[in-house]
């Protein structure tokens, strides 16, 4: 019974977590509440358990067996439910590890599989419309491969044809843990989400930031743009006009609403048209529940200084004829420049490293004087053979 008692306490965590005595009355529109489950087992005794609780594809809060850390997405949720309430439930859902632990050991041990990771993951999950349960799930994969899971019509668990012989025996010895899922995504869940969804409307409705951008493809077809983000709640309209007027203008593609890493959404729709129809006019149409009325983002017209491919190629061929004679010119002086340069240089090397000076040659006539001593009379010399070495 042990086993029983832990998996209740993942089921009605969310009991305790919503549990307030007076609440409105849920908005009336359609809710999908989930809680995602992993358990991973390898070697080395190594274990860790995850838990994951979404609402409309918003993380609420999250748990991890390895930090043993129970945190909440949303900060109204701390104040609705308190620190002891968060602290006790946090005990308890480190006390269902051993639950799974025990699990996945015993099939480990029953498929021989003794060395290795093991995965199991597990999906609780209901939708409410207008307040009414139209859908509850439940899914169980082991190794990847989804084994087992809830047949709503016939109200019955549905198993593959190897895992009916895999999980058999487990199945009927703990046939209360499939029980108590059951009684969850049909029971608890859509209760649960009835009294939480009113809280909603803590968060401050946030209007979308729009930005519409263009690009011109090679082949002359325009691709628009329209991004909207940071919006809250969920619920967005984004479509395309022409000159103020709703059709099909072109291929149209959307990312659908994603959730931003602040709580908040945003969106990309994209429009693609061809030809002639390509030329002006388009906006995209925003609506939100922020907004008074549908607000119109026009759609960038196209760069004036853009051409043509083949006259862009005509310009750039042209500027090519006309820059070539100037550059062979400027080529032609610099060749001319750095050869002079060169000469100057050769010569300069040439000049004996023994006489800094060049010495005036020597006359042939040595009787003749170069220059005039005025050490010596008048009509007397210095013979060649007196003077100094230069």
């Amino acid at each position: 019974m042990e086993a029983q008692r832990r998996l209740g306490c993942l089921t009605s965590f969310f009991w305790l977590l919503l549990g307030s005595p007076s609440l409105p009355q849920a908005p009336e529109d359609h809710h999908i509440g989930a809680m995602y489950l992993t358990a991973v087992r390898g070697d080395d005794s190594f274990f860790e358990l995850t838990a994951v609780i979404m609402l409309d594809g918003q993380q609420m809060a999250s748990y991890n067996s390895t930090d043993r850390k129970l945190v909440l997405n949303v900060n109204w949720l701390y104040q609705v439910v308190g620190r002891k309430l968060i602290q006790e439930k946090k005990a308890d859902l480190e006390g269902s590890e051993r639950d799974f632990r025990w699990g996945m050991e015993n099939w480990a041990w029953y498929h021989n599989h003794s060395r290795g990771t093991q995965m199991v993951q597990q999906i609780l999950a209901c939708e409410l419309n207008r307040g009414v349960q139209v859908v509850s799930r439940f899914r169980f994969a082991y190794q990847g491969q989804e084994v087992l899971w809830l047949d709503e019509l016939k109200g019955t668990w549905e198993a593959t044809g190897p895992a009916k012989k895999q999980f058999g025996h487990f199945l009927e010895e703990r046939v209360y843990w499939f029980q108590e899922a059951e009684r969850f995504v049909r029971e608890e869940c859509p209760f649960l989400m009835k009294m939480v969804l009113p809280f909603w409307h803590l968060r401050v409705p946030t209007p979308p930031e729009v930005t519409v951008t263009r690009h011109d493809a090679k082949d002359g077809s325009v691709i628009f743009t329209c991004l909207a983000t940071g919006f809250y709640p969920s619920s967005i309209l984004l479509r395309w006009v022409k000159d103020g007027e709703v059709g099909l203008w072109g291929d149209e593609s959307s990312s659908g609403t994603l959730p931003n890493a602040d709580s908040s959404f945003y969106v990309r729709q994209t429009l693609e048209v061809r030809g002639e129809a390509a030329d002006t006019g388009y906006a995209c149409v925003v609506e939100h529940t922020t907004l008074d009325v549908p607000v119109f983002y026009p759609a960038p017209e196209k760069p004036s200084w853009l051409m043509p491919r083949d006259q862009a190629l005509g310009v750039g061929a042209a500027a090519v004829l006309v820059l070539s004679p100037a550059v062979g010119v400027i080529l032609w002086k610099k060749k001319k420049t750095d050869s002079g340069e060169q000469i100057a240089v050769s010569e300069q090397e040439m000049t004996s490293l023994d006489c800094p000076e060049v010495c005036p040659q020597e006359p042939t006539n040595p009787g003749v004087s170069l220059s005039p001593d005025p050490s010596t009379e008048a009509g007397q010399s210095t013979p060649v053979g007196d003077r100094g070495n230069c």
